[in-house]
C-alpha cells in the first residue's frame, strides 16, 4: 500500500466484508484498508498540509476572499474560516470544469443531503500526478471533501444520516492523432444532457499524461439518474466516436456510502 502521504500505523478497528476488501475513510484524515483475510487494518494518516488550492471563486461556493499564501494555518483551516458565507438555498452550482449555464447543476430539485454533498464536492482535487493509473480513492483529497461536508452540515443545522450515491470511473487512453476540439465538444454537450436530466452531483476529468492516459469520474445521486442522463443524442454520438478517438476506455461503477455523521465513508462494488 502507498505511504507517500503519511505513515503506516496499526489499528485495532475491524470491519469485515464476506466477499471483498475495500477502503474505509475515517474522520482522522486517513483511511483503512480492510480485508477479510487480515486480522488488523492498516491505516494511513494524511498530512493535512498536503492540500491543493481551493476551487476558483464561484458565487455558489464558500467565499474564499482573503485567502492567500500569506494567511496563517493550513489551506483547510483558511477555507473553513470562510464557510460563514455558505448558502444552502442557491439555485445553481458549477459542479464540473464547464461554466456555461447549461452545464450548471440545478440545485432546486435536490434534497438537502444531495445539495450538501454537491457543495462539498466543489473542493475535490487530485493529490497525486499519476491519477490516470493510481487507485481512485488514493488520488483525491476525500478527507477534505468530507471535512467540508461535516462543517456544512453543522452550519445548516442538518444531521447527516447514512446515504448512498453512485460513482462511475472512466480510465482512458487517447489515440495520438485524436481531434481534441471534437472530443471537447462531445464531452461538454454530453455533460449538458446529463445536467438536464438532474442528479449529476459532480463531474471531474484530468489532463492526459505523457502516454495519453487520463481519468474522469461522475458522482450521481443514484444509478437511475446515471441511466437517464446517459441516453441522450450527444451521448450516443460520443459512444459512436469512441472507437476512432480512444485506444482504450474502461469504466467501472461503484456505490459511495457516506455513513452517519459523514465521519466514515467507503466505495463498494
Amino acid at each position: 500500500m502507498e505511504t507517500t502521504y503519511g505513515r503506516h500505523v496499526q489499528s485495532p478497528t475491524l470491519l469485515h466484508s464476506p466477499s471483498k476488501a475495500f477502503l474505509r475513510f475515517t474522520e482522522l484524515g486517513g483511511f483503512q484498508f480492510l480485508s477479510n483475510k487480515e486480522d488488523m487494518a492498516s491505516t494511513i494518516f494524511i498530512n493535512t498540509e498536503i492540500i491543493p488550492p481551493l476551487a476558483d471563486r464561484h458565487p455558489n461556493l464558500p467565499n474564499p476572499k482573503g485567502i492567500s499564501a500569506k494567511s496563517g494555518g493550513t489551506r483547510l483551516e483558511r477555507g473553513l474560516s470562510d464557510l460563514k458565507s455558505f448558502q444552502i438555498d442557491e439555485d445553481h452550482l458549477q459542479a464540473s470544469p464547464y461554466a456555461d449555464y447549461q452545464n450548471l447543476l440545478d440545485l432546486r430539485g435536490l434534497s438537502t443531503p444531495n445539495r450538501l454533498l454537491a457543495l462539498a464536492l466543489t473542493f475535490l482535487e487530485p493529490i497525486r500526478s499519476d491519477y490516470a493509473t493510481a487507485p481512485y480513492l488514493e488520488s483525491f483529497n476525500w478527507h477534505i471533501v468530507f471535512h467540508m461536508l461535516r462543517q456544512m452540515c453543522r452550519d445548516a443545522n442538518f444531521e447527516w444520516q447514512e446515504q448512498e450515491f453512485y460513482v462511475v470511473i472512466f480510465r482512458s487512453k487517447l489515440k495520438q492523432d485524436v481531434d481534441r476540439k471534437r472530443l471537447g465538444e462531445l464531452d461538454q454537450h454530453s455533460h449538458a444532457e446529463a445536467c438536464a436530466s438532474g442528479g449529476l452531483l459532480k463531474y471531474w476529468f484530468g489532463k492526459t499524461d505523457g502516454r495519453n492516459r487520463n481519468l474522469a469520474t461522475c458522482i450521481w445521486r443514484n444509478r437511475e439518474d446515471a441511466r437517464i442522463g446517459g441516453r441522450g443524442p450527444w451521448h450516443a454520438q460520443a459512444r459512436q466516436a469512441a472507437k476512432e478517438m480512444y485506444e482504450s476506455i474502461d469504466f467501472s461503477m461503484h456505490k459511495l456510502v457516506v455513513e452517519d455523521g459523514a465521519i466514515n465513508w467507503r466505495l463498494d462494488d
